[in-house]
């Protein structure tokens, strides 16, 4: 049986899916030695901790790509999960009380064994498609400088130049996969770790991103975010990729077992 490991990024401590499967992954560690976790954090083994707050949820993947071995990686967020295929609810299991809880409204998130589409020759899940309302590029536009993007393409000219004409196609389409959340086989996904963190660490060293606010600062994040669909479309002939509906939640919205 495949081993499987779906990582929870998280920063901060939360009430996470008492399954074997699921692994909460603290971030940021390093830049925040005072907090008291009781999880796996990023700055463990071959880590690049110290630049999750430029970086978000690329220190959990680094961390993924250099430090785990399972058959089967993903990634989801402490308030966003893969919806189940079924209605059935995943409840959590509280050690400190004893106490059995379940998603107010029922919700269902997949159990890391839920994820039949390995059977059928898929090698990575991806969240869903939503619209961008506009082209990507217009979308970045409006909530980022556009000159990231710029330097984006030009990185991509340089360092990886066969990935040009998706790069282009996609920032032309309307919709993407978000949140940067998968599921995929773990030799698969390593390939794309290993060219976004090509692209990122030459990225980094530009530090067009000094003077840039808290928020603004995360723009490695949302590079990403839009990168990994730049790497799935151009991969979908040598990768069997399928799709499936995230999960949110604003809070954690937990309600006891009676």
């Amino acid at each position: 049986m495949s081993k499987i490991s779906i990582y929870v990024a998280t920063h901060k401590n939360f009430m996470a899916p008492k399954n074997d499967g699921y692994i909460p992954i603290f971030l940021g560690k390093t830049l925040h030695p005072e907090k008291e976790i009781n999880f796996l954090c990023d700055n463990e083994g071959d880590n690049i901790s110290y630049l999750n707050k430029s970086f978000c949820e690329l220190t959990a993947m680094y961390w993924m790509w250099k430090n785990d071995n399972s058959d089967i990686v993903g990634l989801s967020h402490y308030r966003r999960y893969f919806k189940a295929n079924s209605n059935k609810e995943e409840n959590f299991f509280d050690t400190e009380t004893g106490k059995n809880y379940r998603y107010e409204g029922g919700a269902a998130i997949a159990a890391p064994s839920d994820f039949f589409e390995f059977n059928n020759n898929v090698d990575i899940i991806a969240a869903s498609y939503v619209s961008a309302q506009g082209t990507i590029f217009e979308n970045f536009e409006n909530y980022h400088d556009i000159n990231d993007m710029y330097l984006v393409r030009e990185a991509i000219r340089r360092l990886f130049p066969d990935y040009v004409d998706a790069f282009d196609f996609f920032m032309k389409y309307h919709k993407l996969s978000n949140c940067n959340m998968f599921v995929a086989k773990k030799e698969v996904i390593d390939k794309y770790f290993e060219w976004i963190f090509t692209i990122m660490f030459h990225l980094l060293e530009m530090k067009f991103y000094r003077n840039y606010t808290d928020y603004q600062g995360r723009i490695f994040g949302f590079l990403s975010e839009r990168l990994f669909n730049v790497w799935l479309c151009k991969n979908r002939e040598h990768f069997c990729v399928s799709q499936r509906d995230l999960e949110f939640f604003e809070d954690q919205q937990f309600v006891e077992m009676t």
